[in-house]
């Protein structure tokens, strides 16, 4: 009988013992799972949405992982070497995208300057003594609705021209069915339509190519765009 009765006490020892184990992977599984909830909570949710814009020349951006590693060092502590390595890289390369957008930015209103002569010239506008003299652009409307400008550091940026911007860009963001552009010249008159913009435009696009600021402003847009896609991968695989 205390043979049996042995064996019964240690069949009871073993059972506990395999509870408490099963009771300590489940507890360590469910800390694990809210762990990764966490770290997706702080960092890759907000991170993941800066990212996606890097894919977007219009739209990129490099400040959430900064500000998260100001606000929120835990949880960024955490974040595997290889996407801190990609992120910090990102960040070199935005600043200088950032410079170079600057310059761009001064090279297109030199461009404009030196292109508004001729346009006066084919709009027969004559500079009106006294009168404000802006610089020409062109307009966006809808009928008799103008909905805004284009902006030349926006074609540069995504390489397109007039036709395909308006088509792929202003019709998604604006949901215009029909639009129609011109040229505003000194605030006041209205010359051209789609051709003359275009012919504008290709001017100013034919301008930047020979400058290297603007060379050098797409070859960091496209780095960062390279860079996007791998943390991505990265983000998803953190949070699966």
């Amino acid at each position: 009988m205390a043979f049996f009765s042995l064996i019964a006490q240690a069949v009871v020892g073993v059972g506990t013992l395999l509870i408490s184990l099963v009771a300590l992977y489940q507890s360590r599984l469910s800390l694990g799972e809210r762990h990764k909830r966490d770290i997706a909570e702080h960092v890759y949710t907000p991170l993941r949405k800066e990212v996606v814009g890097w894919l977007d020349p219009e739209n990129q951006s490099v400040s959430v992982w900064k500000e998260l590693q100001e606000k929120e060092f835990y949880w960024t502590k955490r974040v595997p070497d290889e996407m801190v390595t990609l992120l910090d890289e990102a960040e070199r390369v935005y600043s200088k995208l950032v410079a170079s957008r600057v310059l761009v930015d001064k090279l297109i209103s030199a461009g404009v300057i030196g292109l508004t002569a001729e346009l006066r010239a084919k709009a027969n506008v004559s500079a009106q003594e006294g009168a404000v003299q802006s610089p020409p652009f062109i307009r966006l409307m809808s009928g008799q609705q103008v909905f805004g400008q284009i902006f030349f550091l926006s074609l540069w940026v995504t390489r397109m021209n007039l036709t395909d911007y308006l088509n792929h860009r202003v019709r998604k963001n604006f949901l215009i069915p029909i639009w129609e552009v011109d040229i505003l010249i000194d605030g006041r008159v209205a010359y051209g339509g789609l051709k003359e913009a275009e012919e504008y435009t290709t001017q100013m696009k034919a301008f930047l190519e020979k400058q290297a600021p603007a060379r050098d402003l797409l070859e960091h847009i496209d780095k960062l765009r390279a860079i996007g896609p791998k943390v991505l991968i990265l983000i998803d695989q953190e949070t699966s």
